[in-house]
Formats: C-alpha cells, sequence, structure tokens
C-alpha cells in the first residue's frame, strides 16, 4: 500500500512539473513596433520595425503578415541586424501574403525590419502586418508620418491631429491594415474630422449628464425630497 501510495505522490509531482513547460509556451506576441511612413506626391515610403516574442511558437520557422492590395508595391525588403532574410511574397485580388523565414537560431526576442516603396491611387498607405497581436495591455506601437514640406495634414487614420506639418507622431495599441492621410497645402478649417468626433464626443458626456441630472430631478420631485449641489 506504502509503494502504491509512493508511486502516486511521484506521479503527481511529475504531472505537476510538466503543467508550467506547456503553459510557457503560448503563443508568439507583437512585443512592439515602430512604424515610419513618409507621405509623397506620388510614392510613399515605409519602414517597419517590428519585435517579437516566444518565437520558439514558430514551429515551422515562418512568421506570416499580410498586406491590403491598395496599389503597387516596389523595392521590398526584409532585414534583421542589417542582414537580409529570405521571404516569399504571395499576391492576390484584395489580400497579399508575406512569409518571412527567421534565420536559424533565432532569438525567442527577434527585431527584423521590412521596408517598401507604395505607389497607387487614393490617400490610403497599406502595411505590413504580422498575423499575431501585441498583449493588449498598453499602446506598443509607434506610427510616425512625416507630412511634405509646405503641405498640412487634413485628416488621417488613425487619427492625428490635423492642422500639423513635418513630422507626427501617434501611439496605438495595434498595427492597422493601413494609414489613411489626406494632405493639402493650406491649414484645414475648423471643422474637420477630428473636430467633429471631439464635438459629438462631448455632446454624448454632456448629454449623459443632462440625463442623469434629469433623472435625479424627477425622482427626488416625486418624493417631495429636496437636493443639496
Amino acid at each position: 500500500m506504502k509503494k502504491l501510495l509512493g508511486l502516486a505522490l511521484l506521479l503527481l509531482l511529475a504531472f505537476s512539473l510538466s503543467v508550467p513547460v506547456f503553459a510557457a509556451e503560448g503563443p508568439a506576441i507583437l512585443q512592439n513596433g515602430t512604424i515610419e511612413v513618409i507621405a509623397g506626391d506620388q510614392e510613399s515610403q515605409v519602414t517597419e520595425q517590428l519585435t517579437l516574442s516566444n518565437t520558439v511558437a514558430y514551429t515551422e520557422g515562418t512568421v506570416e503578415h499580410i498586406l491590403t492590395n491598395l496599389g503597387t508595391i516596389s523595392g521590398l525588403a526584409v532585414t534583421s541586424d542589417g542582414q537580409p532574410l529570405d521571404f516569399q511574397l504571395t499576391e492576390d485580388e484584395t489580400l497579399n501574403k508575406v512569409v518571412v523565414t527567421l534565420p536559424e537560431g533565432a532569438a525567442d526576442e527577434f527585431t527584423y525590419e521590412i521596408s517598401y516603396t507604395f505607389s497607387g491611387a487614393g490617400n490610403r498607405i497599406p502595411l505590413i502586418i504580422p498575423t499575431v497581436s501585441t498583449d493588449g495591455n498598453g499602446n506598443d506601437i509607434m506610427l510616425t508620418v512625416t507630412i511634405p514640406e509646405g503641405q498640412y495634414l487634413q485628416n488621417s487614420f488613425p487619427v492625428i491631429d490635423a492642422g500639423d506639418t513635418g513630422t507626427l507622431t501617434e501611439y496605438m495599441m495595434n498595427i492597422p491594415n493601413f494609414v489613411s492621410l489626406e494632405i493639402s497645402s493650406s491649414p484645414p478649417g475648423f471643422f474637420n474630422y477630428n473636430t467633429l468626433f471631439t464635438a459629438l464626443g462631448l455632446v454624448i458626456i454632456l448629454g449623459f449628464i443632462g440625463a442623469m441630472a434629469f433623472s435625479l430631478f424627477k425622482s427626488t420631485k416625486k418624493t417631495g425630497g429636496s437636493v443639496n449641489v
């Protein structure tokens, strides 16, 4: 009986020791990223520096990315520490795929850079996105947009303060599919998307406060009480 009990305890101990190993593996995570967009009249330059953690999760040694097909991509390059990485671009009508091969012996926390030139109609510039997300605990993605000299940002997605020029910065939780930039040679008027969204937010907040005050007033009136402010 003692032998059976001892064997059971050993099996339980072995199981408890093995659990953290499986829990520690988990999925890969986009730890942080820096995206630089230099907007131009005909072409825009995009540079992305991405850091992945827990790359051991990539059992096949490749990282898949998606790219919305909004125009022409040229000069696509993927590097890490100045060394080129192998990649494969698969094009489709709406969504392209970029599969990057990790170098042999890649660190668990791996940083690499993607750069390319985009040209296309409209004001949307696509970004190459790894098919993993951040942990969602903070704005770990920094977007830097450079507006041509003498030009002004009218509206944008993600939302950046309109009316500015030069190099603008915004922090995000994840990487969007594209950056939309509406640029003009003259500063924007007072009524633009940013001010309208701000005004709408204020209207909603004030409306909520007013509704709460009205409800409290009606409740007090029915009970015959008074409200001390």
